[in-house]
């Protein structure tokens, strides 16, 4: 009976403390302001091919205007968060 007792315990725990972090991180306004939400929305947007580039005519020449890799893209959105965290990390001890 025990173990019984003891699975049901862990099992309301973690639906609680499931549910409140949806609804006091994910559910609230607070999140969609926060950098981690609009990076997500963004390498979103570029994974499902909706991300609205502008591409600027650079000449007359076709072979000029070069569209860069997906691969490409994804790397440098990914350093630009690792940088920033980094700065982030390096700024509590300041």
């Amino acid at each position: 009976m025990s173990k019984l007792l003891k699975l049901t315990g862990f099992t309301t725990l973690s639906t609680l403390l499931g549910v409140s972090y949806y609804y006091y991180v994910i559910d609230r306004p607070l999140y969609q302001q926060t950098a981690l939400h609009k990076t997500n929305v963004q390498v979103e947007n570029i994974i499902d091919n909706k991300a609205q580039f502008q591409y600027e005519h650079m000449s007359r020449d076709s072979q000029a205007v070069v569209q860069r890799p997906f691969a490409e893209t994804v790397k440098d959105i990914w350093n630009k968060e690792v940088r920033n965290t980094a700065d982030w990390l390096y700024s509590w001890g300041k």
